[in-house]
């Protein structure tokens, strides 16, 4: 999931996979800073992540099996402005998904 002002000016939360492990993963990136904020070990086969906001901060979180939000990571809205990020048309918000083999799936589900 993703809060997207440009190629530039973005936050993530995510689901990695490798052969060996998965996790979950918060990464932010304003101008040329970019930084992983945090990476959690994740067992289930299956995530649900949730987007909040508010007029300072956006929230990622994700839901846990009892339905409880449980905090990923947050950035601030002014770092993805037009007066920052230098663009025009304003954020996006959405899915995204990239795999390094056509064996992957995903299947994304709007509430």
């Amino acid at each position: 999931m993703t809060v997207f002002l440009n190629a530039t000016h973005h936050y993530e939360g995510y689901l990695e996979k490798t052969a060996s492990s998965q996790q979950l993963v918060f990464r932010r990136q304003i101008g040329s800073l970019w930084k992983v904020e945090k990476k959690l070990p994740y067992a289930a086969d299956t995530v649900t992540l949730q987007l909040s906001a508010n007029k300072e901060t956006y929230r990622f979180s994700v839901v846990d099996e009892q339905g409880q939000a449980q905090p990923l990571g947050r950035g601030e809205t002014k770092y993805l402005t037009t007066e920052v990020g230098g663009v025009f048309t304003g954020i996006m918000v959405g899915c995204y998904a990239s795999a390094s083999s056509s064996q992957q799936t995903l299947r994304v589900r709007d509430f």
